[in-house]
């Protein structure tokens, strides 16, 4: 499984090998991303992915994108988050609740509109 970034008409999209074919999806399909070990789950509102890329260097890739590492293991896309709770130190997104790491608290706080 091979992740590729290309641009055209200034959208981004990923194509994804699976099985020997190349899936398309756009990153502002993606709703977050877990990771486990050396393999990442990106979550759509249809469908789930995976492909072997670490954490790390898929938030790199991510990180102008809108993409925000929330805790070690999930990488969220900022404009699809529904509710930040802030006392119980969970964001939600879709029906998901996605833990917020102490490390990551901070900048996520720093990157939302806060009225």
């Amino acid at each position: 499984m091979k992740l590729e970034l290309t641009e055209k008409d200034d959208q981004f999209s990923f194509f994804i090998r699976q099985n020997g074919v190349l899936n398309k999806i756009a990153w502002t399909d993606i709703f977050y991303v877990l990771a486990d070990g050396n393999y990442c789950y990106l979550h759509t509102s249809t469908k789930k992915y995976v492909i072997k890329i670490s954490m790390r260097k898929l938030a790199d890739r991510l990180e102008n994108l809108g993409f925000l590492r929330i805790h070690k293991s999930f990488l969220v896309q900022l404009h699809h988050i529904d509710q930040i709770d802030v006392n119980n130190n969970v964001v939600h997104i879709l029906a998901e609740e996605l833990p917020i790491g102490r490390a990551f608290k901070k900048a996520l706080l720093e990157k939302v509109d806060i009225l």
